[in-house]
């Protein structure tokens, strides 16, 4: 870390917290200056170290040995290539699974950064592209998305994400536990970083698992006798009941050891490996016997990672099984909650955590006490003529619920009984539905006011007047008293144009009970204002590719599968905005160049792009490779 402080007062903490070793480097004044403290002697082993970096073998039992680099990149914008430059050193210096975690000075997306201007692009690419070449990534952080700040509590302030963790794909595949946690400090204008490497659960503790079909049981022959048998046995039971006693059967049938393919694949080959060499034809018999067996548990283990994965763009073709575990793992450890906040603001985690997801939505879908208010609904002209209505109440047919049901890809589950569209076989029941639209219209002598609903997002607006304000939270309250339903203020915010004076905007924002919002945010996925920097405005788009693009790792899949994930995922992913606005020509031009080095590099390797990207947009048949122009 950046310690600003002589070593003595770094020795008298070494000598306070009770750890055994230290190494100092002296700062420069009151800026610069890296300690590194160890607990145990026999834990680190010094590599080498500059001004800017420490960099360490790491040895703790139950990992192999790795490698550790607490790293201060220079803070000054005309020395950042020299910091980029400095990386690159380090990550050919040793072979070691590496983790790279200190105070960088360096943003690699545009929403790594709250007030203030936008980052320059040129020091995002040039620092993404850095990492890049050392095969590092950056773990995702729990906690207070920004790591430092300036001018805490004026006009000016400004927030960024400058101190990260960089990992290895060897490191994060050996410390699969892996989780940083933000540390607020109110004294520093830093946060501190907590790179924990052990696995601690943080969950709700062991559960029961319920019934989730195995796409994989479908390369099994027995898959189909037990549907059958069950479906026979439970008929006379009802729907609801038979698929349970399916999912039961295929249970007991299936068990934890469809789960260990790999095991499975181990044994197959050492059975293969003795045979080999044998040419009697009782030995060549039961080579092939093993082929087919192990062919199909390959083929097996790829299908459960792959349903874990859910990586619907890769075709059924490609088998990749190292790719769809490393998904996998990676989305069970985002969708992992590790603690929750109650209502007193403090973190809570364990078995606690099951009364606050419980109380919560208990409390949100409670049923309120609306009102009658018939004298209300006399006034209101229907806009739903009766035929319309009769077409709404129809009772579903079954062609319709069958279709929407088999549009659904082929292993997700449509319901809670772990059937799935490719897994099982349905007895499609119809349904009623019932739909009401109405048009409401305000009372006479209301605002006039412009609406946009959709879904649980509406837009409201009206001058910024306290009688205004007053009438619009009149009919808001009219609103939830007659559905029953209630507005979520915590959740809304207000916006102000630049005229507003400052007194209108605090006595609205206290009459609608909403905090001011800095900007306008945006609206189903898409900016709300563009103004004249439309670049900083859809900057969003570009991060968004990038992440995705750094994400997958080119070292497992091959140039074919390139092709189906950037036609596939990063080509239809500006899509929605591209709908609706003209991209700038920089945003496009650097989406290009993003998904031109992709296709060329390999890993850390930097090839040469034998081809510019407006040639490889040209047409499969006249010798191109199809992909789309940003631009067009």
């Amino acid at each position: 870390m950046e310690t600003k402080v002589a070593r003595d007062h770094a020795e008298r903490l070494r000598v306070k917290i009770g750890y055994e070793g230290l190494f100092y480097v002296d700062s420069d004044g009151l800026s610069g200056g890296i300690v590194l403290l160890w607990k145990k002697n026999s834990t680190a082993r010094l590599i080498s170290y500059s001004t800017n970096y420490v960099d360490v073998g790491v040895t703790i039992p139950g990992f192999p040995e790795w490698r550790m680099t607490g790293y201060y990149g220079f803070s000054e914008r005309t020395r950042r290539a020299e910091s980029w430059d400095l990386l690159r050193t380090l990550s050919g210096s040793s072979n070691l699974p590496w983790v790279v975690i200190g105070d960088f000075n360096d943003l690699l997306y545009q929403n790594e950064k709250r007030g203030g201007n936008p980052h320059p692009n040129s020091l995002l690419c040039g620092f993404g592209e850095a990492i890049e070449d050392c095969g590092l990534a950056q773990l995702p952080m729990v906690g207070y998305p920004y790591t430092w700040e300036k001018g805490k509590g004026t006009a000016n302030w400004m927030e960024e994400r400058l101190d990260k963790v960089l990992v290895t794909d060897e490191w994060r595949g050996m410390v699969m536990g892996a989780k940083v946690l933000n540390l607020r400090t109110r004294k520093s204008d830093h946060s501190a970083l907590f790179l924990g490497i052990q696995d601690s659960g943080g969950g709700v503790g062991p559960r029961r698992r319920g019934f989730r079909f195995e796409m994989a049981w479908l390369h099994d022959e027995g898959c189909i006798r037990v549907v059958e048998q069950s479906w026979q046995e439970g008929r006379g039971q009802g729907l609801q009941s038979c698929i349970q006693y399916c999912g039961t059967q295929l249970t007991r049938w299936g068990g934890d050891r469809y789960h260990k393919y790999g095991k499975r694949i181990n044994e197959l080959t050492r059975e293969q490996q003795r045979l080999r060499g044998r040419t009697d034809p009782a030995s060549l018999a039961e080579f092939q016997r093993l082929e087919q067996l192990l062919s199909c548990a390959e083929v097996q283990e790829d299908t459960y990672w792959r349903q874990r994965a859910k990586q619907h763009w890769l075709k059924e073709a490609d088998a990749n099984t190292k790719f769809f575990h490393r998904y996998a793992s990676h989305r069970k450890k985002k969708n992992t909650i590790t603690r929750l906040m109650n209502d007193n603001g403090d973190w809570v985690e364990g078995e606690p955590m099951k009364n606050i997801i419980l109380q919560y939505y208990n409390r949100i879908f409670s049923a309120g006490t609306p009102g009658t208010w018939e004298d209300f609904f006399e006034g209101i002209v229907p806009r739903i003529t009766q035929a319309q209505n009769e077409s709404l109440l129809r009772p579903f047919e079954l062609d319709e619920v069958k279709s929407a049901l088999f549009a659904m890809f082929s292993d997700k589950a449509p319901c809670p009984d772990g059937m799935n569209p490719g897994g099982s076989i349905f007895d499609v029941a119809s349904g009623t539905y019932c739909g009401i639209d109405a048009w409401l219209q305000g009372s006479k002598g209301s605002p006039p006011i412009s609406h946009l609903f959709f879904a649980d997002d509406s837009l409201l607006f009206f001058k910024a007047k306290a009688e205004e304000a007053t009438e619009v939270k009149r009919c808001l309250s009219v609103y939830e008293s007659l559905s029953g339903q209630a507005v979520n203020y915590h959740k809304s915010s207000i916006c102000y144009s630049r005229n507003t004076s400052e007194e209108n905007r605090q006595d609205v924002a206290q009459i609608l009970g909403v905090a001011q919002a800095p900007n306008y945010g945006k609206y189903l996925g898409l900016p709300s204002f563009i103004g004249r920097h439309k670049k900083a405005v859809f900057a969003y788009v570009e991060d968004k590719i990038r992440q995705r693009i750094g994400s997958w790792n080119k070292k497992l899949l091959s140039q074919a599968g390139k092709e189906i994930l950037l036609k596939t995922v990063a080509q239809s992913m500006p899509t929605f905005s591209m709908s609706v606005f003209l991209l700038p020509v920089s945003v496009c031009t650097a989406i290009e160049r993003m998904m031109n080095r992709y296709w060329w590099d390999s890993g850390t390797d930097r090839r040469i792009h034998w081809k510019a990207w407006d040639k490889l947009c040209v047409p499969k048949k006249y010798g191109g490779l199809g992909f789309k122009e940003g631009e067009c």
